[in-house]
C-alpha cells in the first residue's frame, strides 16, 4: 500500500537517508534540524512524530534513535509519483495539472526507475464506478506512465477535449472505443478525426483500506 507524505515530509526523510548513508549512523534532532535549516527543535520533533505515524521511521527518547522503518525496504528503488489531479471515471472530469501530493511507490511495482531517462508517471485519484469490473473503484489512485499511444485493450488515461478519463481502450474498425468497465454503461465511440489524445497507460492501481 502506497504511503502518503508531504513535500516537506520527503524532504526530512531524505535528509536522514542521506545522513545514515554518508556516516553510517542517525543524526540527532539538532543535527537534523541543522541540515533543514529548521531552527526549532519543537518543528524538527513535529515531521519526526508525523513521519513515524506514517510508518516510515521509528524513533525513541534516545539520542540517535531515528530509524528507518522496515517499511522502506522494498523502497530501496522508490519512485515519488506526482498526483496531478482528480478524474472521473464515468463521465470525464477536468484534467488538472496540478501538483497536489506524492504517492511513495517502489518502481519495481510499476515497472519504473527514478532515471532522468526513464519514463515518468503520475497519478491519479479516481471517481466514479465505471471501471469496477477492472478493479478500479472510486477513491483509488491510478498509477500512468505518460505516453501518447496505447495499444488494444490497455487501460489508459485519455483526453477529450479539455477533460479526461480512465478507459479501456478498444479499436474497433477505424474507430476507437473508450470502453467502460461497467455492465450498464456504453463506450464512448471516437472517429480518427476527433480521436482522444492518450495521457498514457494505468500501470497500477493503489487503495486506501482504512
Amino acid at each position: 500500500m502506497a504511503k502518503q507524505l508531504t513535500n516537506r515530509q520527503h524532504a526530512v526523510l531524505d535528509a536522514i537517508r542521506a545522513w545514515i548513508r554518508e556516516r553510517g549512523y542517525p543524526p540527532t534532532i539538532r543535527e537534523l534540524g541543522k541540515r533543514l535549516g529548521i531552527k526549532s527543535l519543537r518543528g524538527v520533533t513535529s515531521h519526526l512524530d508525523a513521519i513515524a505515524k506514517k510508518g516510515f521511521l521509528k524513533r525513541e527518547s534516545r539520542a540517535r534513535s531515528i530509524s528507518l522503518s522496515d517499511v522502506l525496504a522494498p523502497f530501496e528503488q522508490a519512485l515519488r509519483v506526482p498526483i496531478v489531479g482528480r478524474i472521473r471515471a464515468g463521465s470525464p472530469a477536468l484534467a488538472q495539472e496540478e501538483v497536489s501530493g506524492h504517492l511513495v511507490v517502489d518502481g519495481a511495482w510499476v515497472g519504473a526507475s527514478s532515471a532522468p531517462e526513464a519514463p515518468q508517471h503520475f497519478a491519479l485519484k479516481v471517481r466514479g464506478d465505471s471501471m469496477i469490473n477492472a478493479g478500479i473503484l472510486d477513491g483509488d489512485y491510478v498509477i500512468v506512465r505518460q505516453q501518447p499511444s496505447a495499444e488494444p485493450n490497455d487501460i489508459v488515461v485519455a483526453l477529450l477535449g479539455d477533460e479526461a478519463t480512465v478507459k479501456r481502450f478498444v479499436k474497433d474498425g477505424e474507430r476507437i472505443q473508450l470502453r467502460p468497465e461497467h455492465p450498464t454503461m456504453e463506450p464512448i465511440v471516437v472517429t480518427p478525426d476527433n480521436a482522444p489524445a492518450i495521457l498514457g497507460k494505468v500501470v497500477a492501481v493503489f487503495r486506501k483500506v482504512a
